[in-house]
């Protein structure tokens, strides 16, 4: 029976992800933006990093990971920081 990543502390949560395979492992530069980087570009790329996340095994423990670390930057579990931000909020108002 898998384990509930909303059980797991943050430091397990991290450890789980860098021990199993991930999509985003082989393609980093979809996930996080270059400097300078233009807004057609951004769309385009994040969509693709949003495709590659919708199969990958370890989304949920991804998601809780970073509604936790509310990171500023990149795509994680197929999301944009910000909205992991709303996401994240919305979970504290409940």
């Amino acid at each position: 029976m898998p384990i509930d990543p909303m059980q797991m502390s943050t430091a397990r949560l991290e450890r789980a992800l860098l021990a199993e395979p991930r999509v985003c492992g082989e393609q980093m530069e979809l996930f996080f933006a270059p400097e300078g980087e233009k807004p057609t570009a951004r769309i385009l790329r994040e969509q693709a990093a949003a495709v590659l996340c919708a199969d990958c095994p370890v989304r949920s423990l991804c998601f809780e990971y970073a509604a936790r670390i509310r990171p500023e930057h990149g795509i994680w579990a197929g999301c944009t920081a910000g909205e992991i931000a709303v996401f994240s909020d919305v979970d504290e108002v409940a």
